[in-house]
């Protein structure tokens, strides 16, 4: 996890096509390994700022909610 968000932090601007990745699996990791929907959702809303269209960001954005929502009841 740790790897991912330093990768985010390095790679530069001009290589967004690797900084979206880095940012994906990084958000990931984080919702369906470690189970932190915190950063699953920040690394997510950080990729959907700039591709929504990014593979399937907006499906786990949803499903991000839907887990806070129920995890709420």
């Amino acid at each position: 996890m740790t790897h991912y968000e330093e990768a985010i932090e390095h790679i530069s601007d001009r290589s967004m096509d690797d900084r979206k990745r880095a940012m994906y699996r990084a958000g990931c990791v984080a919702m369906d390994r470690v189970k932190d929907y915190e950063k699953a959702e920040k690394h997510l809303n950080a990729l959907a700022g700039l591709d929504f269209a990014y593979k399937d960001v907006g499906e786990r954005l949803d499903k991000l909610q839907k887990l806070r929502e129920d995890s709420e009841t």
